[in-house]
C-alpha cells in the first residue's frame, strides 16, 4: 500500500501520456491532436502538486514506526558503560 502512496504524485503525467498514445493511434490524417508541448501542462502541475501534498500528509499520520520496540540508552553502571539496547 505504502509504494501505491509514493507513486501517487506521478499518476496524473502517466495517465496523461498515455491517454496521448492511446488517442494518437486511434486519430485520422484529418484530426489535429494536440503534442506533449502543447498540452495542458499547468493543471497537471496543479494535479500533481495536490497529490503530492495528499501522500506527505497520509504518510505523516501513518506514522508506520516500529511500534513495540523499547529503547534503552547506553548508561554507566559501577563504572562500566553498558551499550544502548532495542527490546522488542
Amino acid at each position: 500500500m505504502r509504494i501505491l502512496l509514493e507513486l501517487l504524485p506521478v499518476l496524473p503525467a502517466v495517465i496523461y501520456i498515455l491517454y496521448y498514445v492511446y488517442k494518437n493511434k486511434e486519430r485520422t490524417k484529418d484530426e489535429i491532436l494536440i503534442g506533449l508541448k502543447d498540452g495542458n501542462w499547468f493543471a497537471l502541475f496543479i494535479v500533481t502538486v495536490v497529490f503530492t501534498i495528499a501522500v506527505v500528509l497520509i504518510l505523516a499520520v501513518e506514522n508506520s514506526g516500529y511500534k513495540g520496540d523499547k529503547y534503552t540508552p547506553a548508561k554507566f553502571e559501577n563504572g562500566v558503560l553498558q551499550p544502548s539496547k532495542v527490546e522488542k
